[in-house]
């Protein structure tokens, strides 16, 4: 180790110029003493400071030419001490200590080059085999025809039609485009991966202006196709809408129904309220305006239109003033490929329909669902639920008018409540191709009007198994059982392939009393030696399904019901096997067990069942 000194010397009792010049060089002056000897006899110096310390002896020896003998003299008495604190190299030694400090440093660089190579050689290596991995996984998607990602793209838009539903706040066809630059490109030429989209609508009164953006764009990308348009609200949409517009991050509806009902009229193909929502009735005034013409000079046409979802988001308030204002597709304006028609009010479209095939209907009265039925013969699904009051002195068709027979239907959702036009509805129609038919009863539809008693006359449960029997094709049956419902309604000795059951009231029923329509119904299933009359039961059935209170058994009168099934795992010759049993669970009772409370006894004896191949389906509840 070196120990190196600085002496700020204050006096050497020299002359007072020598004083003056250390005193004004003392932050220069380094004074090296007990310097050991190294192997090759130099002594190392700081080499910062050589110049500096040359150019201070310089000037001292300039000065002490001009000084006087005397000065000198006592000068010279002091020669040892100042050779003994100042250690002046000479020229050849600082060359020698110069080159020694740069082979250090030099030896220092390389050895970090040598040191950071290595590091960069680690590196590669590493990302070397990262890519291959890479490529590896990337070789499944790669090497994949476009034909076939495609279809793989548009099972996933098919599955995922939003950011809320993908989870992300992205739209699906962007997080597609992001993987790669081949999926982007072959994103961008499918039009058919832009044909439908999901309106992002967060009030009443004001839509977002990237939705209309966004919209825009799935026009320009969808080429000639037409567009399925959805409609989602946000939870603020039944309130008046907040001014967003001053901040320019929204626009008002009106300009994205502008879009989609005017401006883009040839494209639309189909404009659906998403389930469970309405549309403000305002919207649909506005929708009136873009699908009204009254001039031939300025014709309006849905070339593509085929699917027509719209509701209000109160029907039940100024029905009869939205029925006088709302003119859809009035005058000539043409909708000639309309097939699906679905509205919570009774709107009348002002054009002609040949080619409608669905219909579902809420609030609307019963005279308008036979005159729809009866003008338009080619449909394949009907469903009316939730009838208003017909108008007051309205009357069902005469008796003597003729039998209509609808030879394409198929599916039918009918709302019991009112008993002439219900009698009209049994005894005039023919449904030859009648395959699924669901007969609810809404309490609504009858209010302080029609009661139990009147509603299930002898005549009406008469007609209504003539009804049934006249139906070849009937294989699917829903009932809506509400408490009281007589039990003529399920007795029929017919064959069916599915039996729906639900019924609101049920909840209110006393379940210890054996004359309460769960209890009958259960005690029915059962085929028993006993029984005078087989096809006085439960109709012939190969599944039963059973919704709201019905799926959820109290414990006493599960032994019923596994009676009523082991009867049916066995039936008697010429019945058919009861194969399936669904519990259609509702959100309040999801988090029970459909077995909870039951002995040892009845989960072995369910258990039995299904070892010899009885299936038992728990599923949430979900009905049309």
């Amino acid at each position: 180790m070196y120990y190196m000194h600085l002496y700020f010397i204050r006096s050497l009792h020299t002359s007072d110029i020598i004083l003056h010049f250390f005193e004004s060089h003392k932050a220069q002056l380094f004074v090296i003493s007990q310097i050991p000897n190294t192997d090759d006899g130099v002594r190392p110096i700081v080499e910062r400071h050589q110049s500096k310390i040359s150019h201070s002896l310089s000037q001292t020896y300039t000065l002490l030419s001009k000084i006087s003998a005397k000065s000198i003299s006592r000068l010279v008495r002091h020669t040892n001490l100042l050779s003994s604190l100042l250690f002046i190299p000479l020229p050849s030694q600082i060359v020698t200590m110069t080159q020694l400090s740069r082979a250090e440093e030099t030896h220092f660089l390389q050895a970090t080059i040598a040191r950071m190579e290595a590091e960069v050689l680690r590196i590669r290596n590493k990302q070397a085999l990262l890519s291959a991995r890479l490529n590896e996984l990337r070789s499944a998607s790669s090497s994949l025809p476009p034909e076939i990602l495609v279809v793989i793209f548009s099972e996933f838009c098919a599955e995922f039609r939003s950011p809320k539903m993908l989870e992300n706040r992205y739209h699906y066809l962007q997080v597609i485009c992001q993987v790669c630059s081949r999926w982007r490109r072959l994103v961008m030429a499918t039009p058919s991966l832009w044909t439908y989209f999901v309106v992002e609508v967060p009030d009443r009164d004001w839509a977002t202006t990237a939705s209309l953006k966004l919209l825009r764009l799935h026009y320009s990308n969808a080429s000639t196709m037409p567009l399925d348009i959805t409609l989602r609200l946000g939870p603020g949409w039944s309130t008046p809408g907040v001014p967003y517009a001053t901040q320019g991050f929204y626009t008002p509806v009106r300009d994205l129904i502008y879009l989609i009902f005017d401006r883009a009229s040839a494209r639309l193909g189909s404009f659906t309220v998403e389930r469970g929502s309405y549309i403000p009735w305002q919207w649909i005034s506005i929708i009136s305006s873009f699908t009204t013409s009254v001039s031939n000079d300025i014709p309006i046409s849905y070339p593509s239109l085929t699917s027509l979802n719209l509701g209000i988001s109160n029907p039940w308030n100024g029905v009869d003033v939205l029925g006088r204002q709302l003119k859809l597709f009035y005058g000539t304006a043409t909708v000639p490929s309309l097939r699906r028609w679905t509205s919570y009010h009774g709107f009348v479209l002002h054009v002609p329909l040949d080619n409608l095939t669905i219909v579902r209907f809420e609030q609307i009265t019963p005279k308008q669902c036979l005159d729809i039925l009866t003008q338009y013969p080619r449909l394949v699904e009907f469903h009316a639920a939730f009838l208003s009051e017909p108008p007051e002195g309205t009357e069902p068709p005469a008796s003597e008018c003729p039998v209509v027979i609808l030879p394409a239907l198929q599916s039918l959702t009918w709302c019991f409540g009112y008993h002439d036009w219900d009698m009209h509805f049994l005894t005039h129609f023919q449904l030859p191709a009648l395959s699924t038919f669901y007969r609810i009863r809404d309490p609504r539809s009858r209010a302080f009007h029609d009661d139990v008693d009147d509603y299930l006359t002898a005549d009406h449960l008469d007609q209504w198994k003539r009804f049934l029997v006249s139906q070849p094709k009937l294989r699917h049956l829903g009932l809506e059982l509400n408490e009281g419902a007589s039990e003529g309604l399920w007795r029929a000795p017919y064959a069916f392939d599915e039996l729906h059951v639900w019924g609101g009231f049920i909840w209110g029923a006393d379940d210890n009393d054996p004359t309460s329509t769960r209890n009958a119904f259960f005690n029915q299933l059962i085929l028993d030696s006993a029984s005078q009359d087989w096809n006085d039961r439960v109709p012939r059935v190969r599944e039963i399904y059973l919704y709201e209170g019905w799926s959820n058994l109290l414990p006493h009168r599960v032994d019923v019901l596994l009676s009523g099934i082991e009867s049916r795992w066995n039936p008697p010759e010429g019945w058919p096997r009861l194969e399936c049993l669904a519990l259609c669970k509702t959100s309040g009772w999801a988090h029970r067990t459909f077995s909870e409370g039951w002995s040892v006894e009845q989960l072995d004896r369910l258990q039995k069942l299904i070892r010899e191949g009885f299936k038992l389906v728990i599923k949430p509840e979900v009905k049309e």
